[in-house]
């Protein structure tokens, strides 16, 4: 069952809204729209060259098609990073601050990351760095990253010491899990994401575990991701 979610962040006196279902990536301009509540609006959408051939053209369809006040003022922006391991390191975030400086973006705009965890660790950073911060809206694409975003705002880059050496606390607006996008990852990128998720039912127990128990798992992985999340968030 679709699920909406609060999550709260004592460490920033902050919260932040969880969405779990279909279809929203291809909702994304109703969902921006309708947490924006400027008259100009700025929206850069970042992302990597595989998810953009899958979702891009639809998503700014959507911002195009969308019920918006007649007034209203729309630029759309783009940003590519290459997704992977590699490219998660902190030489990404300047590039990307530059390349937002460039584009002349205001302290109004809001960051779109649609994509697995560099994605949205490097759009985190980049948000939390623009301007004092900028509002952020995640879409995470991955089993990993959905787990990953939908916790206390924070976000991690490597640095030649060591993975995960530079963080960031800071809190997106908006975090969309959107269920569809599971459809499109490699089976063996599917199965370590799933294999993460049963980590966490291990701990958690009761209900999500036997949904694994029982071989359930592909109906119920909305349930699943959403224990899961309630269960990691509670212990950060």
């Amino acid at each position: 069952m679709p699920a909406t979610m609060k999550i709260k962040c004592t460490k920033l006196n902050d919260e932040f809204t969880v969405k779990i279902r279909h279809g929203l990536i291809e909702r994304l301009g109703i969902e921006i729209l309708r947490l924006n509540e400027e008259r100009d609006s700025e929206v850069l959408l970042i992302t990597d060259e595989k998810i953009s051939n899958l979702y891009l053209k639809k998503v700014i369809l959507n911002f195009h098609q969308c019920p918006k006040p007649e007034d209203i003022r729309l630029r759309i922006c783009e940003l590519f990073i290459e997704s992977g391991e590699d490219s998660k390191n902190f030489s990404v975030v300047p590039k990307l601050l530059e390349d937002m400086s460039g584009l002349g973006l205001s302290k109004n705009c809001i960051i779109a990351a649609i994509g697995g965890r560099t994605v949205c660790n490097a759009a985190a950073f980049a948000a939390g760095c623009y301007m004092g911060g900028i509002r952020l809206i995640l879409v995470p694409t991955t089993l990993g990253a959905m787990i990953d975003s939908s916790i206390i705002g924070r976000a991690f880059l490597n640095l030649h010491a060591g993975k995960n050496t530079a963080g960031i606390s800071y809190n997106p607006s908006l975090v969309l899990c959107d269920i569809d996008s599971l459809k499109t990852l490699p089976p063996e990128e599917y199965e370590t994401g799933i294999a993460e998720l049963f980590n966490i039912a291990k701990s958690c127990g009761g209900e999500i575990l036997r949904f694994f128990e029982r071989g359930e798992v592909s109906d119920h992985i909305e349930k699943i991701i959403e224990g899961c999340i309630q269960f990691r968030s509670s212990y950060e």
